[in-house]
């Protein structure tokens, strides 16, 4: 009775056992092999779609990551160009103000410091603009007053005449026109007048 209970105790603790499988106390290995082949099929068909759709993610993201770099790429080629031309303009705009204020400095000096030119020729005058420029080259003349320098032009040369009341810049063009390459002294007056004429 003894070995009845033991074989009895045995058998619930052996996780090998299961009743549908057992004939006559045995496993049944061919009934437990098959349910295995089958949850194995099945186990099998769900790891291919999964293996699959994994494989495709990994696609889609080697696209996305190829785009993100080319998008990136563009981006930093642009930046590099718009920084190129944003620094020609700044250039460019430098230049502009450079000119602007040579010619309206040359356009003060020969309108109101005529007898100064000589000097400007030479880079004798003081620099400044505007207003500053004014004081300065009206301080270099009574300077010069003072000291008995009279004629600061060049030998034989006379200031610019002022623009006539009535001159206009296609009567000034006409002038030098007329007067290019004949009589040097009414062409250089006409380009002062022209310089000196408002708009």
């Amino acid at each position: 009775m003894g070995t009845t209970d033991g074989n009895a105790a045995g058998t619930a603790a052996d996780p090998t056992v299961h009743d549908a499988g057992t004939t006559g106390g045995q496993p049944d290995y061919k009934a437990q092999a098959e349910e295995n082949q089958r949850r194995y099929a099945g186990m099998q068909g769900r790891y291919q779609q999964e293996h699959s759709a994994l494989l495709d993610a990994q696609a889609q993201i080697t696209d996305l990551k190829s785009t993100l770099e080319k998008i990136t790429g563009d981006h930093g080629a642009l930046e590099t160009e718009v920084d190129e031309l944003t620094k020609k303009v700044g250039e460019l705009d430098t230049k502009a103000k450079g000119a602007e204020s040579k010619l309206a400095r040359q356009t003060l000096i020969m309108t109101e410091f005529p007898d100064l030119i000589g000097f400007e020729a030479k880079g004798i005058l003081p620099a400044g603009e505007g207003d500053q420029l004014k004081a300065l080259l009206g301080t270099f003349k009574e300077t010069l007053k003072t000291a008995g320098v009279q004629n600061t032009l060049p030998v034989g040369q006379t200031p610019p005449a002022p623009p006539a009341a009535n001159a206009t810049r296609a009567t000034l063009m006409a002038q030098l026109r007329s007067t290019a390459g004949k009589d040097k002294a009414a062409y250089d007056q006409a380009y002062a007048q022209l310089l000196a004429l408002k708009d």
